[in-house]
């Protein structure tokens, strides 16, 4: 369970750097991964276009179903990074 109160969220070049505080009215415990990464792109105004993006922490990709109240403390550390096709556009 997430017991900070705040994720550090970044892309993949680490040029982008946020640390979103886990209360208030933009993220709570109650939001999803997928709802943080959003917010993320709105406000580093990152055009999500149709992408998908992932997130990585730690070695390990994270649901973005997942709420973050329940990921695990020491994942707290993003990194951002728009997923691969092979199919291209």
């Amino acid at each position: 369970m997430l017991a900070t109160s705040f994720i550090d969220v970044s892309d993949i070049s680490k040029t982008r750097n946020l640390r979103m505080p886990l209360a208030g009215d933009r993220l709570s415990p109650r939001h999803t991964v997928r709802q943080a990464v959003d917010s993320f792109l709105d406000e580093m105004a990152i055009p999500a276009d149709h992408d998908r993006w992932t997130v990585i922490s730690r070695g390990k990709r994270l649901d973005q179903k997942a709420l973050l109240g329940d990921v695990p403390e020491e994942l707290t550390s993003w990194m951002v990074v728009p997923e691969v096709s092979a199919g291209g556009r």
